[in-house]
């Protein structure tokens, strides 16, 4: 047969089995992803997902029953979990929660315990709750413990699980979480806790979330704070691209910024309080 046909014939099955290669990863568990008591890592998490990891990460950890669920994006379902008790953390018994996660695993009606991380954002109108891994969200089917990640030989029903997390030193360690202002009644206290006061002129945006948009900007002024290394801010979506605000931010986390205070950090030109705003900020140059 022809050189050149048999190379013709055979190029195409060898792209093919490159591609299929590139498509179909290795599922299996390497011996590296297998830690501590056994407790396999979540793919790509920052966290060793071993129960004594989780405990300690953790700002909150709860039992409860889902009440309900909803999309949140397109991306994200956001469930309600009515609270039962509380091992880390100070949810009142009684009390309701917002748990966003991407997995579609809490389903109305569960009994769960939920590994959680507190998310408090200046951007949305209430905290609210992810959990610390993919597979932190742990079902109670009656006195049996469901978990996406293997528990210790000796922890075979609920009450093992509770009874160990209630006895975990590592309750006690350190959690801090953000605290969000909701509102300051007084320009003075605004100015106050604000690191960074400037008037800006939102362009475009990306959408982050179904209330949160990421935007470049037209920058004015800065009353407080450097502009210069500031490229994006996270605001309200329903603000208006094209027109004028003054926006009042915090440090936050990463050293990035956001909205001081859930209500009354943006001010837009046609409001009644402007002018009297922007002569009490001229006053701090």
């Amino acid at each position: 047969m022809n050189k050149l046909l048999i190379l013709f014939i055979i190029l195409p099955l060898l792209l093919s089995a490159c591609l299929a290669t590139q498509r179909i990863p290795d599922s299996s568990p390497s011996e590296s992803a297998l830690i501590g008591k056994g407790v396999p890592i979540a793919e790509g998490s920052q966290y060793e997902q071993t129960l004594d990891a989780l405990i300690e990460w953790s700002d909150h950890i709860v039992v409860g029953e889902v009440a309900m669920t909803e999309v949140f994006d397109e991306s994200t379902q956001k469930a309600t979990v009515d609270v039962a008790h509380d091992y880390k953390g100070k949810l009142a018994a009684g009390s309701s929660i917002s748990i966003h996660e991407n997995s579609d695993v809490l389903q109305k009606g569960q009994q769960v315990l939920l590994f959680l991380d507190l998310y408090d954002s200046r951007s949305f109108p209430e905290p609210f709750y992810t959990p610390v891994t993919e597979d932190s969200m742990v079902r109670l089917e009656g006195d049996t413990p469901i978990a996406g990640f293997q528990l210790m030989e000796d922890i075979s029903t609920t009450d093992q699980l509770l009874a160990y997390i209630q006895q975990s030193t590592h309750l006690k360690s350190p959690s801090q979480p953000v605290t969000v202002l909701d509102s300051v009644d007084m320009l003075d206290e605004l100015i106050s806790a604000s690191d960074a006061i400037f008037e800006l002129i939102p362009t475009r945006w990306e959408v982050v979330g179904p209330k949160v948009s990421s935007f470049t900007f037209d920058a004015l002024r800065s009353f407080k704070g450097s502009m210069d290394e500031l490229k994006l801010v996270n605001l309200p979506t329903n603000i208006t691209v094209g027109e004028t605000y003054i926006v009042f931010m915090k440090s936050y986390r990463d050293n990035s910024l956001s909205l001081t205070a859930r209500h009354g950090s943006l001010l837009h030109s046609s409001d009644e309080a402007w002018d009297a705003t922007v002569r009490a900020l001229a006053s701090l140059q």
